[in-house]
């Protein structure tokens, strides 16, 4: 396969030409999170261990959406998250990790909102999703002008407030409640508590440090309280939903929220509107348990790329006198890049993999002669 010169040189503007980048802590979580089908399913144990859990990616919570435009020392909080489902179990599996310096708990579950609707003032994490990313308002099941303000399916999306009380130091909980509002109008509200959404669930602490570990049914907008497991959604590969994941933050017990950090970037106008409307949820895709990369075999086998653990590095035989360098991990993502104008004298070139995860990654040279593609395995 041969590259139009023109559209190579394109490329290399478009992409930047830096000599070398390794893709550091992106903010915010990617603009599509790509969720690989995975097979063993991750024990629920609070410990990030499993394979599965090392071949992918953690996704920043660092959106500051309470109060808009301030930011928040990583001494108060910081938090991530990974994701994975399986074909197998039917299951969204999710891996949260926050540090924070201050944990409020103590809330008591109520469906009176009168007594059990302050659950925003206790640290909690907050899943957003809406399994088929329809968007749109999602707190009750309005009609008239309640309908048109507030929504008129509440199970439109989710938004799961997750409380628990938080376990000692080196000890665990599996205790929870998920709260959302449901209801007709703010006269007949419930909170709604979805703690059966979650199969499997557990929160280990160490320090300041909480491990959250679980595993999520999905459902659809036609859920029936009355009938859940009729509306549960079917995962596929290549399903979009809405999703995102925030915190909110506490840092004193007088009954008010401090802060509130999302995934994604709001703007100032949308800062809290995750909970009403899922309009501005981020994005996430289902991805196959092999996803399918096109490979262009190269002339005479002459690109080599493999691991180098000596000196964690990727190296790679490139026989171009000028060629772009990528480096993506198995869902797609660019990990790192570089512009080579020649190689050392016996045509090799290194790459810096000592931030990278164990996991499987593909690397490309793309040059006027074409684009070569190897798998290489990082242990």
């Amino acid at each position: 396969m041969r590259f139009n010169a023109f559209v190579f040189l394109f490329y290399f503007l478009a992409i930047g030409l830096n000599d070398y980048s390794l893709a550091s802590s992106a903010m915010m979580q990617d603009d599509t999170v790509k969720v690989l089908d995975v097979s063993p399913v991750p024990v629920i144990d609070g410990f990030s261990t499993d394979t599965c859990w090392k071949s992918v990616n953690w996704q920043k919570i660092d959106q500051v959406w309470i109060e808009w435009g301030t930011s928040i020392p990583a001494s108060d909080f910081t938090g991530r998250y990974k994701a994975v489902w399986s074909s197998e179990t039917n299951l969204l599996y999710i891996f949260l990790e926050v540090t924070d310096d201050v944990y409020i708990d103590g809330y008591v579950y109520n469906a009176n909102p009168q007594t059990g609707g302050g659950y925003p003032n206790y640290d909690l994490p907050e899943i957003f999703i809406d399994e088929n990313r329809s968007g749109g308002l999602h707190v009750f099941d309005g009609t008239g002008t309640t309908g048109i303000q507030w929504g008129t399916n509440a199970e439109n999306a989710f938004s799961y407030h997750i409380m628990v009380n938080f376990p000692e130091d080196g000890d665990t909980t599996s205790r929870m409640v998920a709260c959302d509002i449901a209801g007709t109008d703010w006269n007949h509200e419930t909170i709604a508590n979805y703690a059966h959404h979650f199969q499997e669930f557990i929160v280990r602490r160490s320090g300041d440090t909480t491990f959250w570990e679980m595993a999520l049914k999905v459902y659809g907008e036609d859920y029936n309280p009355s009938n859940p497991e009729a509306s549960r959604v079917l995962l596929t590969a290549d399903k979009i939903m809405g999703f995102s994941m925030a915190w909110c933050d506490n840092d004193e017990p007088d009954g008010v929220r401090d802060n509130f950090i999302g995934s994604v970037f709001v703007t100032k106008t949308h800062y809290n509107d995750h909970w009403m409307n899922a309009d501005d949820f981020g994005v996430m895709e289902l991805l196959a348990a092999n996803p399918v990369h096109t490979v262009f075999p190269a002339t005479n086998d002459s690109f080599k790329a493999w691991y180098d653990p000596s000196c964690r590095e990727i190296r790679m035989i490139c026989p171009e006198k000028k060629s772009l360098l990528l480096v993506t991990d198995i869902a797609g993502r660019v990990i790192a890049r570089s512009v080579t104008e020649k190689a050392n004298a016996s045509g090799m070139v290194s790459l810096d993999a000592s931030r990278l995860h164990p996991g499987i990654y593909i690397v490309q040279m793309l040059s006027p002669d074409g684009k070569f593609v190897r798998k290489i395995l990082i242990p």
